[in-house]
């Protein structure tokens, strides 16, 4: 009997490491296969389209398979923590639900104005620096609790190196829904690294500077309320440049994958 325990036992360990061992085999194959598919319809409108019709093209492209909020959240970094920070602060329950309310409107400020800068970086990248080019998804690696890195290539064929770009890809629930079942998750870019050069992290940085800077001009009579200012400050910085490259009405060139990929 023990015997046939034990047989049972092993068997269910072996069982559960095959199942583990497939499935992220599977879930990498998907990533790949949906970044393929998304960098063939990208190639696709840059070819055939135009003017505002190519951008209006690329824009929705980027607003259904890029998830802004995820890179909006890594790119505030330990401000994240000083906003939580600032309600441990407040003198009593009033003064807690009005900075409440001042970062939630904050917040909620600072995503979609992010989410604009987030698309016009991605237009600056491949609204003219895909024109031409062959688009391959050659593999991923797991990343990662339940990420996929898929790396691809850009032969731009005009006689210059193949462009590398990874892509890191997390499967994301419809609606942002905190459960759902995995008919229901999508992939969506989290990053876009331009030979080993993280978006993401350079954006970071960037924003980092930005808060560090203002964190520096605030006084001491609201020094509990620097990380929201710091915050209001920075949506205002990307509101300021989403209208100036709108009006320019041209492809700006201030991301590094932008430069790149022309």
């Amino acid at each position: 009997m023990w015997k046939y325990t034990l047989y049972l036992f092993f068997s269910t360990i072996i069982s559960s490491h095959v199942l583990s061992s497939n499935a992220p085999s599977e879930d990498i194959q998907s990533a790949v296969n949906f970044m393929q598919n998304l960098g063939d319809k990208v190639s696709d409108i840059v070819r055939q389209k135009t003017g505002d019709e190519k951008r209006s093209s690329l824009k929705e492209i980027f607003e259904h398979d890029v998830h802004h909020k995820s890179i909006a959240q890594f790119v505030l970094g330990r401000l994240r923590r000083d906003l939580k920070a600032a309600l441990a602060e407040a003198k009593d329950d009033l003064e807690k639900e009005s900075i409440k309310k001042r970062i939630q409107d904050a917040l909620d400020e600072f995503y979609k104005a992010y989410k604009k800068s987030i698309i016009r970086t991605y237009l600056s990248s491949f609204e003219n620096g895909y024109k031409g080019g062959i688009f391959k998804a050659t593999h991923g690696r797991k990343s990662g609790e339940d990420g996929v890195t898929v790396y691809s290539t850009l032969d731009r064929q005009n006689g210059t190196p193949p462009l590398n770009l990874h892509w890191v890809l997390k499967p994301i629930c419809a609606d942002d829904a905190h459960q759902c079942s995995p008919d229901n998750k999508h992939w969506k870019v989290v990053d876009l690294r331009v030979e080993n050069v993280s978006q993401a992290q350079k954006e970071k940085d960037e924003t980092e500077s930005i808060i560090s800077k203002h964190r520096g001009n605030c006084t001491q009579g609201v020094r509990r309320l620097c990380a929201v200012v710091a915050l209001e400050k920075l949506t205002e910085e990307h509101k300021r440049l989403n209208r100036a490259w709108k009006e320019k009405g041209s492809i700006s060139t201030t991301s590094p994958s932008s430069k790149t990929a022309a």
